[in-house]
């Protein structure tokens, strides 16, 4: 009899220790879950920080396609853009993406609005074959 109250006292005191075990592990899975919601939250802060912090510089981005120019990947006509290039400041450094397949006289057409809107700093990047912006870097020659 001695042998069955013991076991049974064990019984009894063991399920409230696998329902703590559980509960624990319940605890920690809902911590983990917390913190990955988190770190998801924190990326998207930090990747909208990063853009921000791209239109922050004082660079205007004017692309040149065979069918329009844009202004940071938004179109916009060359009357269009005379007017914003009164209103900017003029130190601002301009990035001309040119697409290659581009006729030459559009880019020539641009440098000219902007030598007569103001003096720039300007740097050319052209597209590659992936679409992607490629910008020339100096040569040691």
């Amino acid at each position: 009899m001695k042998t069955i109250n013991i076991i049974a006292l064990f019984m009894l005191c063991s399920i409230p220790m696998s329902q703590a075990i559980e509960t624990k592990q319940e605890k920690i899975q809902t911590l983990r879950e917390k913190i990955n919601q988190q770190e998801l939250v924190i990326q998207s802060l930090k990747a909208e920080l990063l853009a921000l912090d791209a239109e922050a510089e004082d660079v205007l981005r004017i692309t040149i396609t065979p069918k329009n120019l844009q202004i940071n990947k938004k179109p916009i006509s060359t009357e269009e853009l005379e007017k914003r290039l009164k209103v900017l400041p003029k130190n601002l450094k301009i990035n001309i993406i040119s697409d290659p397949s581009t006729d030459h006289k559009k880019v020539i057409s641009l440098l000219k609005i902007l030598s007569d809107k103001g003096s720039y700093t300007i740097v050319f990047s052209i597209f590659d074959d992936k679409g992607t912006t490629k910008t020339p870097t100096k040569s040691n020659q």
